[in-house]
């Protein structure tokens, strides 16, 4: 299949397109720039240097792609107007030339907002958090889709790890100063996934004959933060302990991701492992815990040295 995938040099969007190209699906991937086109020509992804503010920029990728898996995220208060804008060209290309299309979009498990102890699934009530408000009206509009020739499937990640990225990297960083600062108590739940099992649900669901079907892809770990980073100060070089920030504390560090960041979530994934016959492959955060902070500390340095 060809596959067009925005947010090609990001995280997830980067493990997306090579595993799609893993599988020998002919990729393309949208960067900003040529320094980032190079790094997707190493890994056998044409890439299409575009902007999301700009769609005439990826207009024409759209008229050959079967496959737009939409990954990308601008990271400023435009964000959501673009990703709307993002969404309606890929409808508008697709009712223009009538041809069958696959559209991924990626939405993330905090659209479902705290569960409190309940263990929830695709059709729980969304109730997400102010941070990720606005994705329920645009998974809506994707969903509420009606062109015969198109597939939508919207794909609800729960927290990323694996490799030098996501939010289990900034608890790997702070062990540099000694200190792993966590948002509240850490009691809450995070619902995990490790970013190479993620992409490979990508590929499956592209594959699969689904329609207007919301899917989470997490693992089967049920860690508390608190347990995870206690368990983080046992396996650092240094001496490192965990501190509870309070709610302003938080707010001044991480801005309005705090409220993300003290979640509290448990989330089946039984639909995707039925409808896609997908498994994680990896070990959970925690089972392999000292492996993911080598892997995070060489790519760091790696990066250090240039």
């Amino acid at each position: 299949m060809r596959v067009f995938v925005t947010g090609a040099s990001g995280y997830i969007g980067y493990a997306v397109a090579k595993a799609f190209r893993r599988h020998g699906h002919d990729v393309a991937g949208m960067v900003r720039n040529k320094g980032k086109a190079r790094m997707l020509e190493a890994v056998e992804i044409k890439p299409v240097i575009g902007d999301l503010e700009k769609p005439d920029s990826y207009r024409d990728i759209l008229d050959t792609c079967e496959v737009f898996v939409h990954c990308a995220l601008e990271p400023s208060p435009r964000g959501q107007e673009l990703d709307a804008r993002t969404i309606n060209t890929f409808f508008h290309q697709t009712k223009t030339l009538n041809l069958p299309r696959v559209f991924l979009y990626t939405a993330g498990a905090w659209v479902w907002g705290n569960t409190t102890g309940t263990l929830i699934d695709e059709g729980y009530p969304m109730h997400p958090i102010e941070f990720v408000r606005w994705r329920r009206e645009h998974i809506e509009m994707i969903l509420q889709n009606r062109d015969p020739f198109t597939r939508t499937i919207v794909i609800c990640p729960g927290v990323v790890y694996g490799g030098s990225k996501g939010l289990t990297a900034q608890w790997f960083h702070d062990t540099l100063s000694g200190e792993i600062q966590i948002v509240g108590s850490g009691e809450n739940h995070w619902a995990m996934v490790h970013v190479k099992d993620l992409a490979q649900a990508y590929v499956l669901a592209a594959e699969k004959e689904l329609d207007r079907v919301i899917l989470n892809i997490v693992d089967h770990s049920r860690n508390t933060v608190k347990e995870m980073t206690e368990a983080l100060t046992h396996i650092t070089p240094r001496a490192c302990h965990v501190r509870s920030l309070s709610a302003q504390e938080a707010f001044d560090r991480f801005g309005p991701l705090a409220e993300g960041l003290k979640i509290d979530q448990t989330i089946s994934n039984d639909r995707a492992f039925r409808l896609l016959d997908w498994k994680p492959r990896h070990p959970t955060f925690l089972e392999d815990l000292t492996r993911y902070y080598n892997a995070w500390h060489c790519h760091v340095e790696h990066k250090h040295h240039g």
